[in-house]
């Protein structure tokens, strides 16, 4: 069982959890590693290269003004500090004219121009928050807009192929992540501005003072460089765990009917509850390397405070004042540069999500269609298949050199036994998958370029297992489309539903959605699907399996439907059922990517490739 659950995490291998993902497109996702495991450019390129990929484009301006603010609220706490401990040791020596960078002042002047920093920091301050959050926020919605729109653009080949819940991963998990790595971002660049800031007063007070913060500094980056490297490994495996977690709690918790059904439940927590564990070791870890770096850090910090104490109190110092004024601004300067060194920290932590954000969406868009074709709507609805080849990934052929015609209007059943090629046939036919080789035509004109815009198109598809949103009947028909309430009606009485509709309490407001949808029946949620599929008016209509499994009441009420659409809507029925093709205009006969026979229904029932077909796949007459 654990290898099953390593090979959730671990590249270029295969878990129960990635059944649908295979390995050569897993290993795709780091191209820019060497096989040490070392990235090929900085850190900074890559992250801003990430960025750049996430759709993060507009956070210069922001970031700029973020900027601006943290450099004025610098300033101006470091002329405060320098001012008021001036005030002290002057107020405690008596004295009533306080010195500062070659100025004298009275007591009480000092002390309005620090009441006036206090106000320019607090305002600076506050305005550089709501940039700060106006930043994150564009992080957050940029990055789940670009996720989204990449996905829901790239071709059936990848959106079939993703992983069970990987979406709602990348939008909640990495998409966070992305955010976080800009709020890090942020404060880096205000802890680095006021570092300049306090240092560049310290300059002005004593030159030499500054120097000492700069080279605690470089000893700083040079002692916490290990942790950085242990930090940004433990981020990126915390990505790959975290997804696969979630990933697999997703299609999990969509089985348990099924784990109960086979009295697997037990075993499938053992394997969830051990990724579980091992994520939360990963985490552990994580957050052990973030404890260890503060310790470290603030061990340095300090032994650094009490050696600058100890020169001072060993060599006599005419100008306490200016002693006492450069020691506090030495330690909020070491606040700061702690500040910077966390937010390294923070964005090494942050990366390894970003970047397999970044890569998914990389791979969506490598496969979105750059110039989609022409669309137009055909003068007829026939269907073409001339010498039709499809393979998967270069591999064995799904079909091969499939030709065949049928007119406008005809009723048209595809049998076949499992694997022969059928559901790859209607992909091609809906224009969500595009042949090898050959040619596949709606009337004059390539599925893939039928006119569908405006919730208007002339196909239309009734899956085997329709799904169902979160929403009322009446949604679920509509499905998106701007349809009055007495089409939305017109289409249930087509598809035999609308008496069903009219015996509930709400009618067509009934609540229904997956996990919530417990209100229809599996034959009424199959003639909700043919209802949202009629509502459209389409030309062309593919049925998958659309009886399969069905009382035997649902099951003639559907066929009573084919029946009555003959004629005016050519019809492509995959089925294995006897009874759901006895109907058929015209049958194809499919087996191993081969189309053995086709033409009219009674001509190729007699057949032999039908006779071998049917006494194996398919069932029943009635």
């Amino acid at each position: 069982m654990r290898d099953d659950v390593t090979a959730l995490i671990e590249p270029g291998t295969r878990g129960p959890g990635d059944r649908r993902r295979p390995a050569h497109r897993r290993s795709s996702r780091s191209p820019r590693r060497d096989r040490k495991g070392k990235d090929k450019r900085g850190d900074l390129r890559e992250i801003a290269r990430c960025l750049r990929v996430l759709g993060l484009k507009g956070l210069v301006p922001r970031l700029a003004g973020v900027g601006v603010m943290a450099l004025v609220a610098g300033l101006a706490q470091a002329g405060m500090l320098v001012i008021i401990t001036e005030c002290a040791l002057g107020a405690a020596q008596g004295k009533r004219q306080v010195h500062v960078a070659g100025h004298s002042l009275s007591f009480w002047s000092a002390i309005a121009c620090s009441v006036a920093l206090l106000v320019v920091y607090g305002l600076s301050s506050v305005a550089g928050t709501f940039l700060n959050t106006s930043s994150t926020t564009l992080a957050l919605k940029a990055s789940q807009q670009t996720i989204v729109r990449s996905f829901f653009r790239a071709d059936w080949s990848v959106q079939s192929g993703e992983r069970l819940g990987h979406i709602q991963q990348l939008l909640s998990m990495n998409a966070g992540q992305v955010a976080g790595l800009i709020a890090s971002i942020v404060r880096g660049l205000v802890a680095f501005l006021t570092l300049v800031s306090l240092l560049g007063v310290a300059v002005i007070v004593n030159p030499l003072a500054a120097t000492a913060v700069l080279v605690v500094g470089a000893i700083l980056s040079v002692v916490m460089r290990p942790f950085n490297k242990l930090t940004k490994a433990a981020s990126r495996k915390l990505s790959s765990v975290s997804q696969a977690t979630g990933t697999l709690a997703t299609e999990y918790s969509r089985m348990t009917r099924e784990f109960r059904v086979f009295g697997v439940q037990s075993r499938a927590l053992a394997q969830l509850t051990s990724l579980v564990n091992q994520t939360a070791a990963v985490y552990r870890r994580s957050q052990r390397l973030a404890g260890l770096y503060t310790v470290v850090y603030q061990t340095i910090a300090l032994a650094f405070v009490v050696g600058a104490i100890a020169v001072v109190g060993s060599h006599k110092i005419d100008n306490l004042g200016s002693v006492g004024a450069v020691l506090l601004l030495i330690l909020r300067s070491l606040s700061s540069t702690s500040g910077i060194l966390g937010t390294g920290q923070a964005i090494r932590s942050s990366q390894g999500f970003v970047e397999d954000a970044a890569s998914d969406v990389v791979r969506y868009e490598a496969r979105e269609q750059r110039n989609p074709p022409e669309v137009t709507v055909p003068d007829r609805f026939d269907v073409t298949f001339d010498h039709v080849s499809f393979t998967y990934g270069g591999e064995a052929l799904a079909l091969e050199d499939v030709s065949f015609s049928v007119p406008e209007g005809a009723l048209v059943g595809v049998v076949g036994r499992s694997g022969s090629g059928k559901t790859t046939l209607s992909q091609i036919l809906l224009g969500v998958r595009q042949p090898t080789s050959g040619s596949a035509l709606i009337g004059n004109v390539h599925p893939s370029s039928l006119a569908r815009t405006d919730g208007k198109s002339p196909i239309a598809f009734v899956p085997q297992d329709p799904l169902l949103l979160q929403g009322s009947i009446a949604y679920n028909i509509s499905f998106f489309r701007d349809a009055p309430q007495e089409e939305i009606e017109e289409a249930a009485r087509s598809a035999h539903l609308a008496p069903d509709i009219e015996r509930m309490s709400m009618g067509y407001d009934t609540p229904v959605g997956e996990g919530g949808g417990g209100a229809l029946s599996g034959g009424q949620r199959q003639r909700l699907a043919i209802a949202r599929a009629l509502l459209g008016r389409p030309r062309v209509i593919v049925l998958d399996e659309p009886t399969s499994a069905l009382d035997v009441r649902s099951e003639l009420l559907i066929r009573q439907t084919l029946s009555e659409l003959r004629g005016h809507v050519t019809m492509i029925v995959i089925s294995h059922r006897l009874a759901t093709v006895e109907n058929c205009d015209y049958l194809l006969v499919l087996s191993d990517g081969h189309l053995t026979d086709a033409g009219p229904r009674e001509t190729v029932v007699n057949g032999e490739p039908f006779s071998r077909v049917s006494s194996t796949a398919l069932i029943g007459t009635g």
